[in-house]
């Protein structure tokens, strides 16, 4: 990871996006043997019990959108202490973006995947991309 902070409020006279904040944001350089990216964005979410809102979901999305690709690759992130709700799948399922969720399940162990080893061939991540799959494979490819 090259940087990160948290508590963040957007906002741009040029680009297409609406003002919002972001809970994180962290900035990492792509691995130059897995084909990614040199720079990789991700802006996240983070709630407790409350819901994933779609105004917020939105907005993110745009912003994310608004990163040209050719100067570093976007990722969502919802974080969430409890368990996401269907609603809230379909929220993020719906950004047509590269998309991570973290759940309780992911949150809690020491092994992020940890919990999920027996629905997912690979229970490990060594990068954002391979975050984002897990996510689909766990969330997306059965909605």
């Amino acid at each position: 990871m090259l940087m990160y902070s948290t508590a963040l409020k957007f906002r741009s006279e040029t680009a297409d996006i609406e003002e919002c904040e972001a809970d994180f944001l962290a900035v990492f350089a792509g691995e130059r043997h897995l084909d990614e990216s040199p720079l990789q964005i991700i802006v996240g979410e983070a709630k407790t019990r409350k819901k994933i809102d779609a105004d917020d979901a939105r907005k993110l999305a745009k912003l994310a959108k608004a990163i040209p690709p050719e100067i570093a690759k976007t990722f969502i992130m919802f974080s969430k202490t409890d368990v996401f709700c269907g609603e809230e799948v379909d929220i993020a399922k719906s950004l047509r973006q590269r998309v991570i969720l973290w759940s309780r399940d992911e949150l809690e162990p020491y092994s992020v995947y940890e919990r999920s080893k027996d629905r997912i061939a690979r229970p490990y991540a060594i990068s954002l991309n391979d975050m984002a799959d897990i996510t689909y494979k766990l969330y997306f490819q059965h909605a």
